[in-house]
C-alpha cells in the first residue's frame, strides 16, 4: 500500500497524473496478491485514492464512479462511519457538484433522523462569533515569568 501513500501525497502537491499512475501500480501488487478476499478493505483505499487523483485531473465523472465504489466497498467491510467513507463521500460530493448535479451520497452516508421529526428541510443553528484571540490583551506570562520583549499590541 505504499504507492498509495505516494498517490495521496502526490496529488496533494497537484501532481495527479503521477498520482494515477501510483494507484494503477497499487490496483497491479493488488491484484497479483493472493487471496484478495482478505484485503477488500485495501481495494476501497485504491478506490478513494483513484478518486481524489481523477477529481484532481478535473474528470469528476471518473471520480464519481470511484468514490461510488469505494461508499459501496466501505460501507459492507468497514462501516459508513469509518473515515474513508466519509472522506468518499466528500469526493463524491465535490464530483456531483462539478457534474452539476444534486444526487447526494447514498442514504447510508447521511445522519439517521429521529421518527417524527421533519426532515425535509435542513436546519442552521447560529454559532457565537469567535473569541478574539490575537493579539493578546495582556502580556504572555511563561512558567518563569512574562516573555522578554514582549508587549501587547
Amino acid at each position: 500500500m505504499l504507492h498509495l501513500g505516494a498517490a495521496r501525497a502526490l496529488t496533494g502537491q497537484g501532481r495527479a497524473q503521477e498520482a494515477l499512475a501510483a494507484v494503477e501500480e497499487a490496483q497491479d501488487i493488488f491484484d497479483r496478491a493472493p487471496g484478495p478476499g482478505q484485503l477488500a478493505h485495501d481495494m476501497s483505499a485504491i478506490h478513494m485514492a483513484r478518486a481524489a487523483a481523477l477529481l484532481a485531473l478535473q474528470r469528476p465523472a471518473e471520480a464519481e464512479h470511484e468514490a461510488r465504489k469505494c461508499l459501496s466497498r466501505c460501507e459492507r467491510h468497514l462501516g459508513p462511519a469509518h473515515h474513508r467513507a466519509l472522506e468518499a463521500a466528500t469526493v463524491l460530493g465535490t464530483a456531483l457538484a462539478g457534474l452539476h448535479r444534486t444526487d447526494g451520497p447514498p442514504s447510508s452516508c447521511m445522519p439517521p433522523t429521529t421518527p417524527g421529526t421533519p426532515t425535509s428541510a435542513p436546519t442552521t443553528t447560529a454559532l457565537p462569533e469567535p473569541a478574539r484571540c490575537w493579539p493578546p490583551s495582556s502580556t504572555i506570562h511563561t512558567d518563569t515569568g512574562p516573555l522578554p520583549g514582549w508587549a501587547p499590541w
